[in-house]
């Protein structure tokens, strides 16, 4: 039986694009969120859209810096992390 990335990513309902999203996050150990945008090449909204969605699904949260109240850096969660493996 052929699986497809985006049938098994239905199931989570996720998309590739979040799926990469997470995948990026897990291997850059507490991105800021503009770092992000621009590594990616998303739009600010387009990526706090999705982040939204994956920190609603458990996915990531954001904290706000310290340093700079206008920046978030991300994380991935447990759940993000099994969910990868």
């Amino acid at each position: 039986m052929r699986h497809s990335l985006v049938g098994d990513l239905s199931r989570f309902d996720m998309r590739p694009t979040q799926f990469s999203t997470l995948e990026v996050i897990d291997s850059n150990p507490d991105p800021m969120q503009r770092d992000l945008t621009h590594g990616l090449n998303f739009e600010p909204s387009q990526l706090a859209t999705m982040l939204n969605k994956l920190e609603s699904q458990g996915l990531t949260f954001r904290v706000r810096c310290k340093s700079d109240n206008r920046s978030y850096r991300l994380f991935i969660s447990k759940t993000g992390e099994m969910l990868l493996k």
